[in-house]
């Protein structure tokens, strides 16, 4: 099974972009077995980055903010 992972930052999450990938996905099922999974950056918790640097000098692991970048990340 091929999955699919549609990352959306469109503000309107049922928008024209939404609209479009969904007849893009009625397309390719019919081509075979596709999971489609949708990521909606306006309904992530993402902050800006500071600036610090710990990423780089000691690791992700590290790093201050406390967001969904890990999670989207290990979707990805």
């Amino acid at each position: 099974m091929a999955q699919v992972l549609v990352i959306s930052g469109s503000p309107r999450k049922m928008g024209n972009s939404y609209k479009i990938v969904k007849r893009i996905e009625e397309r390719m099922r019919t081509l075979g077995d596709v999971e489609f999974n949708y990521l909606f950056l306006r309904d992530a918790h993402l902050e800006l980055c500071r600036g610090c640097w710990s990423c780089l000098s000691v690791g992700d692991e590290r790093c201050p903010l406390k967001d969904d970048r890990e999670a989207i990340e290990n979707r990805c």
